[in-house]
């Protein structure tokens, strides 16, 4: 981590079900938390998301004492709530939406 050597910093589960990618889980290490690459990932997710033809990428948040720091991720990658209930299932349509901007590049 000295010299920004992260390793494995994240996970991601989902599944596609009628031309939605729904986002079963997500964890990623607080050491990355908000150095874009939460963005990153979701640029990723949605070229997964558009090679299986979905239109929206789906996830749920359901607040804990450790996931606190997450509590506005979805807002701040373009995701809104669904049915007024942000404390729960947020959307992104992808044909609404572009690619986010991150610091962080494939070599």
């Amino acid at each position: 981590d000295r010299y920004t050597e992260y390793g494995l910093v994240s996970g991601l589960v989902g599944d596609v079900i009628e031309g939605e990618l729904i986002i079963d889980n997500w964890v990623m290490s607080c050491r990355v938390f908000s150095r874009t690459f939460e963005a990153y990932i979701l640029n990723r997710l949605r070229e997964i998301a558009e090679n299986h033809n979905c239109t929206v990428i789906r996830g749920e948040y359901i607040a804990t004492k450790k996931n606190k720091v997450a509590a506005e991720i979805f807002e701040r990658l373009g995701f809104e709530p669904e049915d007024g209930d942000s404390d729960r299932w947020w959307r992104l349509a992808l044909e609404s939406s572009d690619a986010l901007e991150t610091h962080i590049h494939e070599s």
